[in-house]
């Protein structure tokens, strides 16, 4: 876990009561970056249509920038996601999300 991070853990884990609002002045690009790199590219097409490296890595450093400023600007929200129901062993359903390609940065950042 990244250091910036783990000061949070850390609180977390000391007092179940706290309640985080903003993570967001503990984000900096490099994290989104590294976010980014641990995403897995060649997983399925986001429900945008992107793929894991295009179009958002083409233009990684731009894509970072905007998406950094928006988190301290407080003008980030997170998009819809689409709920797909799959088939267990006969017993039913069970929900999965399906995230936008680009939003699995931000989401993966502070997961």
């Amino acid at each position: 876990m990244l250091p910036q991070l783990q000061r949070i853990a850390a609180q977390a884990a000391a007092n179940s009561e706290c309640i985080f609002t903003n993570l967001a002045h503990l984000i900096d690009k490099g994290l989104l970056r590294r976010a980014y790199e641990l995403t897995r590219k060649d997983g399925a097409v986001g429900v945008d249509g992107q793929e894991g490296k295009r179009p958002y890595g083409e233009n990684l450093e731009a894509n970072l920038d905007d998406l950094h400023r928006r988190l301290r600007e407080c003008r980030y929200q997170a998009p819809c996601i689409k709920r797909v129901w799959l088939p267990k062993d006969g017993r039913g359903q069970r929900p999965i999300s399906a995230n936008l390609a680009f939003d699995l940065r931000s989401s993966c950042t502070v997961a």
